[in-house]
């Protein structure tokens, strides 16, 4: 899930929110599928816009990724090649990945 940064960032708000009191591993012991909700409020609370969908046409699943209105391709990442998944479970943990290369790179410049 994440690393670095983005895992100082994301336990830091989970304790903020009150989501967990201080033991923020009692988090990591929900399925992914739980977790997902908490982590797309994460990427709200810093801007950042995930959004996963099926593609009937294609028979896949998609990941979107935006933050606010900006048009940096580090920033923005459409539904292209690289974010078709099998499964909605496969497009969250890409979308995950992405959400933790950003706060790792961009977010700490």
């Amino acid at each position: 899930m994440f690393t670095d940064k983005a895992k100082e960032k994301f336990e830091e708000w989970l304790i903020k929110e009150g989501h967990y009191g201080r033991d923020v591993e009692d988090f990591y012991d929900f399925p992914p599928s739980m977790q997902w909700g908490v982590i797309q409020d994460f990427a709200d609370s810093l801007g950042y816009n995930i959004v996963v969908c099926y593609n009937p046409d294609e028979k896949c699943f998609m990941w979107l990724f935006t933050k606010g209105d900006v048009d940096d391709k580090d920033f923005q990442t459409n539904f292209d090649e690289g974010t078709k998944t099998n499964t909605r479970q496969q497009a969250r943990a890409e979308a995950i990945k992405k959400l933790n290369k950003l706060i790792n790179t961009l977010e700490n410049k």
